[in-house]
């Protein structure tokens, strides 16, 4: 099952992101349907990046797509359709995988998380702690 993370956050068709990738951290910067600005930080174990064009990430998609829990029961096309929301698979078999990986050379229990999201022209897949999501203020943005 899919689960919506932030139902406020509705990722725009041209979400003019930023990424950043420093060791084990991305931080997605990207704009809302509004134009907000929006912070995503992951501290990922797995992360998969595929672009829309590539088959793989069409079949990524077509699993997906009527799988997801839409808030309140909305109406998928009254939301746009999955793609433009952070999705978290709650019945993720990756989750365990990654976490008895972890295992193997961290005595530390993580709490991961699968998340997807499709950005501007790439699928994301991260498996990770649980995300950190920020909308910005004005003066965050630049």
């Amino acid at each position: 099952m899919l689960r919506i993370v932030e139902p406020q956050l509705r990722i725009h068709e041209v979400p003019l992101e930023n990424v950043q990738l420093v060791n084990s951290c991305v931080t997605v910067e990207l704009d809302d349907e509004s134009e907000n600005r929006w912070r995503l930080r992951f501290v990922f174990a797995t992360l998969r990046l595929t672009t829309m064009d590539c088959a793989e990430a069409t079949a990524i998609m077509a699993e997906m797509d009527g799988d997801v829990c839409y808030p309140d029961g909305h109406d998928p096309d009254t939301w746009g359709g999955w793609v433009r929301f952070l999705l978290e698979k709650t019945d993720s078999s990756l989750v365990p995988q990654a976490t008895a990986n972890l295992r193997k050379y961290d005595d530390d229990e993580k709490d991961l998380h699968h998340y997807v999201m499709a950005v501007g022209d790439n699928l994301w897949e991260i498996i990770s702690e649980p995300v950190e999501i920020t909308k910005l203020t004005t003066s965050e943005k630049e």
